[in-house]
């Protein structure tokens, strides 16, 4: 069964049971928002769904609070495999800038190229990381993906922001990047400024 919730005037996701479930222990979403799913005539409570746990009520072991705490955000993509990633696509835009290069001669070369890149390194990004995919090859060769807080994927307006507020992480002494190492939830600067998440597959 797939759940469709109206909160603050926005729809968001479908979500199955488990994770609406979830996402009212966390507080994320309430008893009360309105919900949808197919074979309904209209919109209702989430409290009035079939199998939707009462928030306030003793929860389920499933969905524990103390127990996902203890098990840690295990899902989340590290630093390392974030770097090795980022790795990866530095090479692959490094080399297209190279043809590039070529291709448009030494004066071309000197007054395209920066704006090109700037455009490349933008389509690549937001382009491959809106996709079904939700990675560039580099995450895919990782086996990582981006997504929103919610773990849904991302559009292309929120794939742009993140990339260039990487612009404000690197500018910052590249402190916008290291703080993927040390956040609860392994999120660098431009993933909290998007609303991001990067998490293993």
């Amino acid at each position: 069964m797939q759940i469709l919730v109206q909160k603050g005037g926005q729809q968001l996701g479908p979500y199955t049971l488990e994770q609406v479930n979830e996402y009212l222990v966390q507080g994320s979403l309430q008893a009360t928002d309105s919900a949808w799913h197919e074979g309904l005539a209209g919109w209702i409570p989430l409290n009035q769904i079939a199998g939707v746990v009462d928030a306030g009520s003793p929860v389920p072991p499933a969905f524990n609070p103390n127990a996902a705490a203890n098990s840690g955000p295990s899902n989340y993509a590290g630093f390392f495999l974030r770097f090795v990633a980022a790795l990866i696509d530095g090479f692959i835009i490094f080399g297209v800038n190279i043809i590039l290069g070529f291709a448009l001669g030494p004066i071309g070369a000197v007054l395209l190229v920066q704006p090109l890149s700037v455009l490349i390194g933008w389509l690549y990004f937001g382009l491959m990381e809106s996709s079904k995919l939700q990675g560039t090859i580099g995450k895919r060769a990782l086996g990582i993906k981006v997504t929103d807080l919610h773990g849904q994927p991302i559009g292309f307006g929120r794939a742009t922001g993140r990339h260039f507020a990487k612009f404000i992480s690197a500018f910052i002494c590249l402190i916008g990047y290291i703080m993927a190492a040390f956040t609860q939830r392994k999120q660098a600067l431009h993933d909290q400024i998007a609303g991001c998440l990067v998490v293993r597959k």
